[in-house]
């Protein structure tokens, strides 16, 4: 991961944007990207999570590699 950006979604929620490196676009990767970036935006960013976020993340080209709507 070299970026990442966070904004107000819809409803107010987060919308975390990533930028990462990796071509990888498999779900176990993901889900490890996705573990360490909401616990640094909790434990670092002190960002409630408690609504939910949304989170994108592009790969080294650009390219969407990962959509996720964590909302309840």
């Amino acid at each position: 991961m070299y970026g990442i950006q966070r904004a107000a979604g819809p409803g107010g929620v987060p919308l975390v944007t990533v930028w990462t490196r990796g071509e990888e676009r498999d779900a176990g990767r993901f889900d490890a990207l996705e573990v360490s970036v909401v616990g640094y935006l909790e434990r670092e960013e002190g960002v409630s999570l408690e609504r939910g976020y949304l989170m994108d993340v592009f790969g080294p080209d650009g390219s969407l590699r990962h959509r996720l709507d964590a909302r309840p």
